[in-house]
């Protein structure tokens, strides 16, 4: 067994969320960034952080971007880069820890971190120091766009409550914890694989980390961006509600006036 996060769930989590529509996920995103620019930007550069399976970075290379794709998990990556590869496509990815990225001399116009990357970082420190590294990479006037699982979710819908999910070929246990004190959600995942003789066993431990507005809004502060949008219930972006699930922030690099 193993409890490395998006190892053996890489090969099934498109499966498991195929009802998740990027392609709204990814409207909203751009929805955010034409905030800032109303009139766009020819030949934007996107960094999709925590790209994950590579199905956002498709549906923004469809719309005309150039893509960077940063993930953690290389069995994630290797499922994106076979996407693309059979569209003939090679966009730049990168298998890196956002808490460590690193890009080099490479700057970008929109940075995205969208289906919850961020809630993976489970301090506050950690959550600026991610941010600050994002504002570095920006160009002067980009746009950070991201969502968050709120704090509803985390403790009700996740809470300590144990879900199962089957699929062809696959059968997965949640068993989450929640812990009120650090507003923080452990998720057990029990994934069996079919193998040719019976079935494989592994796990994974998956936490995520619920932060407030206040503290999201002064992370971005602290990080260096300016006029920060946010929180809006996704995918209405409308004022969130008690009960929302998911809310969207951006924020913007300052422009140079040099």
């Amino acid at each position: 067994m193993t409890m490395a996060r998006y190892r053996h769930l890489a090969f099934v989590y498109d499966k498991l969320s195929a009802e998740y529509d990027y392609e709204l996920w990814v409207e909203c995103a751009l929805t955010l960034f034409r905030r800032y620019h109303p009139s766009g930007v020819s030949a934007a550069r996107v960094l999709d952080l925590g790209c994950g399976t590579g199905r956002a970075s498709l549906e923004l290379h469809k719309r005309g971007y150039e893509v960077t794709g940063v993930d953690a998990s290389p069995d994630m990556l290797s499922i994106a880069a076979e996407r693309f590869s059979q569209l003939g496509v090679f966009p730049t990815l990168v298998c890196q820890d956002m808490r460590m990225l690193d890009l080099g001399t490479a700057h970008y116009h929109l940075a995205v971190a969208l289906c919850d990357t961020l809630n993976y970082l489970t301090t506050l420190p950690e959550l600026v120091a991610v941010l600050k590294r994002v504002h570095a990479v920006l160009e002067p006037g980009g746009v950070l766009v991201f969502d968050l699982n709120t704090i509803y979710k985390l403790a009700t819908v996740y809470g300590d409550n144990t879900y199962i999910d089957e699929d062809e070929g696959c059968f997965i246990t949640w068993e989450n914890q929640w812990d009120e004190g650090e507003r923080i959600c452990s998720m057990e995942l029990n994934i069996f694989l079919r193998a040719e003789h019976g079935w494989r066993r592994s796990t994974e431990l998956h936490v995520e980390k619920a932060y407030t507005p206040a503290e999201v809004i002064a992370a971005l502060s602290e990080a260096g961006f300016v006029q920060p949008i946010g929180p809006l219930a996704a995918f209405d972006m409308a004022k969130p509600t008690e009960q929302s699930e998911r809310v969207f922030y951006a924020a913007q690099k300052a422009r140079s006036y040099a």
